[in-house]
């Protein structure tokens, strides 16, 4: 359950701060560009809030859902590389928390997926109870 809790306060705390800058009076907290990551931030941070609730209830989807959201994280790393490679403005905080959240929806990945195949049995063949 540690890893659920940690997914939806992560998840908490990314819709905070993405409203945030969606929200500030005249974009006063927000980066050239940065509004679209803002959006990115909200989207992810209510799958990050689905995932935990799939964890905490031992739904083996919520292992694909972080699966997911580590490799979306990965490819906006990605596509933010190619951004500033480009030419536009960066900003070194967008990339922290790109790196956070990936090395932190990695290990809540892998630590799922350890923990799910050790401890819960899926269903049976044929079983639809």
């Amino acid at each position: 359950h540690i890893l659920a809790a940690v997914a939806v306060t992560f998840g908490a705390f990314s819709i905070n701060a993405s409203g945030g800058i969606l929200l500030a009076p005249g974009g006063a907290h927000a980066a050239p560009g940065s509004r679209g990551w803002a959006w990115f931030g909200i989207l992810n941070g209510l799958a990050y809030v689905v995932s935990g609730i799939g964890l905490w209830s031992l739904r083996l989807w919520a292992v694909s859902v972080a699966v997911v959201i580590a490799a979306a994280t990965l490819a906006t790393f990605a596509a933010y590389g190619l951004w500033v490679l480009f030419g536009n403005p960066f900003d070194p905080r967008t990339v922290a928390q790109l790196g956070v959240r990936f090395t932190v929806w990695t290990a809540i990945a892998a630590s799922a997926h350890a923990w799910l195949a050790r401890n819960v049995q899926p269903p049976a063949r044929g079983d639809r109870g």
